[in-house]
């Protein structure tokens, strides 16, 4: 009946994660020969973080926070025995993103295994490339024995926070500390696995207050959390800090300083903090000049034309920006610009956000790509 059960779970993706297999940072990642400065400073820190633990960097978008997370994540994992973990970001298309790149870095380091990772929100069922991906593993084990899938069981709602590792957006997890139905389900896939919250800067009010508690949580459930971020005010870090210590039953301590890009880590009742120096390739001087409304178009056509590149142009609100689209088009090809805002129908949305690469606020437009 025992070993009935254990091939029961298999079949389903309930195995816990391999553990007692830590790679080095070169391992994981073959195509980094030198760690940036960021990554140099998580490895340094890895010994000594044991779960439940926070860790909270800053630093701006092309530093390798991501890789960093996920080695942090890979140790706790062979080390401390946290089982897998969730990756919660802001958006559907971000979370679409890095599903793409979670799933080869499972696929790199567990060649020989069946790995289950779900993608989590609203609109998953609608890409694509997941969705190829849902099986039933029983079948996975009887025809190939490894790779990376999608239990069918655990992609029904409310499920997909069950696998050992998963992608998606953040508010999968909130809603395990609101007063939801199933609510304790949610918590109960998060518990003892190491969360990862990107972008944590995007969040209003009411959702960093949410955060908050859900941190609490977090560390109730003896769930590490890595929170990666490009810049936060003191005032955020000190009430994360605050809500992850009350979690663990601790006082919490002063919010330790350090001059930015840095890392911030508290386990074991002790926060520490650590400064790294900036990598070169994100290191660049930028020039201020203020333009007319009525000029600036006709101005930045004849720069092009003279120099080449492209260019971004944000927008506070959608209208400005679908307005200086359409300007725009009085000046550049069409097949030269492209148009990124929030009003998209999903379909026509996806298309855009492969122009306009990023995550930015409200409006943008770009014009135009390659000119010479």
């Amino acid at each position: 009946m025992r070993e009935q059960a254990r091939q029961a779970l298999k079949a389903q993706g309930w195995q816990f994660p391999t553990t007692e297999n830590p790679l080095a940072f070169t391992e994981l990642f073959d195509f980094i020969t030198d760690p940036r400065p960021l990554q140099s400073a998580a490895i340094q820190l890895k010994d000594t973080l044991i779960p439940p633990c926070l860790v909270m960097v800053e630093a701006s978008m092309g530093e390798g926070k991501t890789e960093a997370a996920l080695y942090l994540a890979d140790h706790l994992q062979h080390q401390s025995g946290a089982g897998g973990f969730y990756i919660g970001l802001p958006t559907q298309a971000t979370s679409n993103a890095m599903f793409e790149r979670v799933k080869t870095f499972l696929q790199k380091r567990y060649a020989d295994e069946v790995v289950n990772l779900t993608l989590s929100h609203g609109a998953a069922a609608l890409k694509g490339d997941y969705i190829d991906t849902v099986c039933r593993l029983d079948q996975v084990y009887d025809d190939e024995g490894r790779g990376v899938f999608a239990s069918e069981w655990h992609t029904a709602r409310k499920r997909t926070l069950l696998s050992p590792y998963g992608v998606g957006t953040l508010d999968q997890g909130l809603m395990g500390v609101v007063r939801s139905r199933h609510q304790f389900v949610r918590l109960f896939g998060l518990a003892g696995r190491t969360i990862i919250l990107d972008e944590i800067h995007a969040y209003d009010l009411y959702t960093s207050t949410l955060l908050e508690r859900f941190l609490e949580w977090a560390a109730v459930l003896g769930s590490p959390v890595i929170a990666l971020s490009a810049t936060l005010p003191t005032t955020t870090r000190q009430r994360l800090l605050t809500a992850y210590a009350t979690g663990c039953g601790q006082a919490a301590p002063a919010l330790p300083q350090a001059p930015y890009p840095r890392i911030t880590a508290f386990a074991g009742g002790h926060a520490v903090a650590q400064s790294f120096a900036a990598s070169d390739h994100v290191c660049r001087a930028l020039e201020i000049a203020w333009v007319k409304d009525e000029d600036w178009m006709a101005d930045l056509q004849q720069v092009l034309a003279d120099a080449g590149g492209c260019v971004a142009v944000i927008c506070s609100i959608v209208n400005r920006a679908q307005a200086v689209y359409q300007r725009l088009q009085g000046y550049f090809d069409n097949e030269e610009l492209g148009l990124f805002h929030g009003r998209f129908l999903f379909k026509d949305g996806n298309a855009s956000s492969r122009i306009a690469c990023g995550s930015l606020a409200r409006g943008m437009t770009i014009a135009p790509s390659g000119l010479s």
